[in-house]
C-alpha cells in the first residue's frame, strides 16, 4: 500500500499545516510586540512566508 493511499500523507500534511500555522502566528506576534507602528505585514496568510514593509527609514540605535 502507497502512503498517499493509506491516508498517512494526508494526515502528516493536516499535522504539517497546523504546526507551520502555528509558528507563523508566532513570528507574526513577535514582530508586532517588537516592532509595533514601525512595520506593516502583508501576506495572504498561508505558508511561512510574509512581507514586512518599513513604514519610517530604520533609524541606528546608540
Amino acid at each position: 500500500m502507497l502512503l498517499v493511499d493509506s491516508g498517512k500523507y494526508a494526515r502528516h500534511l493536516r499535522r504539517m499545516r497546523r504546526l507551520y500555522q502555528q509558528r507563523r502566528g508566532a513570528l507574526v506576534d513577535a514582530i508586532e510586540r517588537h516592532m509595533g507602528n514601525l512595520v506593516t505585514i502583508s501576506s495572504d496568510g498561508g505558508g511561512m512566508h510574509l512581507t514586512m514593509r518599513f513604514d519610517a527609514p530604520p533609524r541606528e540605535q546608540t
